[in-house]
Order: structure tokens, then C-alpha cells, then sequence
């Protein structure tokens, strides 16, 4: 008797009971993991958030590679996935190189730290402002973690033009799919170079109007004057008129008064201005 008249195979007799067995597994895992994300709140209350997050992904990994395994049984592919485990070669070389990935990665990502630290230290000094602390982050980022990726890809032996070549069809890809986040990135950097504002302004958007808390690549954070927070992505604060009421470091607030007909205007005029302090003028 073969492995796959033991396993789950062995009961299924068609393909349409393959693909009725398959959508049962999926749904399954869609509802077990779905399950373990509803309780989230219940585990964070009697652990840590670190802890909690950490046995929901344990579980969930757990539920996944359940599933594929019974999926790979389900369609008799245990040959292809033992051939395709023999070309990863797990052994010592690999662990190196693994290893070697993971410290060159874990360095890029503490010298990000580390430049973030003396970009805020130059900022408490009035050197830089924060607007353009942002803009030299991500720059820096970039800068380092660009070759990080690429030295690890050819640590395993990658060619370059094999690199170049996977980064362009992933590329066309993430495009295709994620065309509106990738406008939001784009138009992150836009205004962190163009400046139309900056951490502290009071700005109105659209229909938004408060106090700018935080500029990121993706979204702005708008504070607003009934102390909630608005998060407006940036492709599409671009395409709006972006009013700046802090620009000119001063504000003209215009606001309508009314009066009864029969009222002296000349004596509101005067009792307004010095209500306000300053002239009719």
C-alpha cells in the first residue's frame, strides 16, 4: 500500500472531489486563522503584546504548513515537493551563507538606527529640521539597504543579471498590484522634497483641517482640532489644494460678526476692534 492510498488521497476517487476536498482545507485554514486572530484581544490581556503576537504566529504558522501538507497529500505532489527540497541542499555551506545574510541585514538595519540617532541629534541642534531628518532617513535607507539585498542574493549564488532580472518582473508586479500604494509612495517623496508643509502646520485638506503630527512615504497624519486623527495617504493630498494657515509664521482669522439692523456700525466696529485689541482697519 502506497503513501497516498494511507493518506488523504487514498479516499478521494476524481478530481472533483480533489478540488471539493481542497476549498474545504482553505476555508478551514481562512477559519481557523481566523479564529486565532479574534483572539488577539484575549490573549494580550493575560500576556504581553510581544507574547501574544508571537504564539499568534507560531499557531498560524503551525495551521499553514498543516494545511499545505494536507493540500500536497490531497494532489499526490509529495514527488515534486521531496525533488524541489533536494535542490534547496540544506547543509553547512547554506547555514553559513544564511547566516552571513542575516548579520549583513541585522548591520544595515542598525547603522539606519545609528544615522537616525545623529540625523535627531543634528536636529536638536537647529541644524536640520524634521521634515528634512525624514527625507535623509529614507534616503539612507535606501542607500544601504539596496546593496544589503543584492549582496545576499548573490551570496547564493545568484547571478547579477538573474538578480536584475527578477527585481524587474517583481517590479512589474508589485505595480500591477499595488498600483495606488506605490502612488502613495511616490508622492511621499514628492512631499518630502517639495515641502508644501511641514510637522506642526496647521493645514487644511479637502475636508481635513488640523495640525500636521507626522509626514511618512505612505501616509500624512493630520491631527485635527477635535483631537482625532486623520490619516490621508499621500497620492491623494497631490492631487488637492493644500491650504497652509502656519506658512507665513502669522494668521488672518476672518470671522463674520452680526449685528441688528437698528445698531450704530460705527460703534460695533469700535467695540469689536477693541474686543480684539488692535484697529478697524
Amino acid at each position: 500500500m502506497t503513501l497516498a492510498q494511507i493518506g488523504v488521497r487514498g479516499l478521494l476517487d476524481s478530481p472533483g472531489e480533489q478540488f471539493a476536498a481542497s476549498a474545504v482545507v482553505v476555508v478551514a485554514f481562512l477559519a481557523a486563522a481566523g479564529i486565532v486572530y479574534a483572539c488577539g484581544g484575549l490573549l494580550k490581556g493575560r500576556l504581553s503584546d510581544e507574547a501574544a503576537e508571537a504564539v499568534q504566529s507560531a499557531v498560524g504558522m503551525a495551521l499553514g504548513i498543516a494545511a499545505g501538507a494536507v493540500l500536497v497529500d490531497i494532489w499526490n505532489q509529495w514527488g515534486p515537493v521531496a525533488t524541489a527540497w533536494g535542490e534547496v541542499r540544506p547543509g553547512p555551506t547554506t547555514g553559513v551563507r544564511a547566516l552571513i545574510a542575516l548579520l549583513a541585514l541585522g548591520v544595515t538595519y542598525t547603522v539606519t538606527r545609528i544615522t537616525k540617532r545623529f540625523v535627531r541629534v543634528g536636529e536638536r541642534r537647529d541644524a536640520i529640521s524634521t521634515h528634512q531628518r525624514e527625507i535623509l532617513h529614507h534616503v539612507v535607507q535606501i542607500a544601504l539597504f539596496v546593496p544589503a539585498i543584492l549582496f545576499t542574493f548573490l551570496l547564493f549564488d545568484a547571478g547579477v543579471g538573474n538578480v536584475l532580472l527578477s527585481a524587474s518582473v517583481l517590479g512589474v508586479v508589485l505595480g500591477l498590484a499595488a498600483r495606488q500604494t506605490l502612488g502613495a509612495v511616490l508622492a511621499g517623496f514628492v512631499l518630502l522634497f517639495s515641502r508644501p508643509f511641514k510637522l506642526g502646520d496647521w493645514v487644511e485638506i479637502g475636508d481635513h483641517e488640523g495640525i500636521i503630527t507626522d509626514v511618512s512615504i505612505v501616509n500624512t497624519e493630520i491631527r485635527t482640532f477635535d483631537d482625532e486623527v486623520v490619516m490621508i495617504p499621500n497620492d491623494e493630498i497631490t492631487s488637492r489644494a493644500v491650504l497652509n494657515r502656519s506658512k507665513n509664521d502669522r494668521l488672518r482669522v476672518t470671522v463674520d460678526v452680526g449685528v441688528d439692523y437698528d445698531t450704530d456700525v460705527a460703534r460695533a466696529m469700535e467695540t469689536a476692534a477693541d474686543a480684539m485689541g488692535g484697529s478697524t482697519t
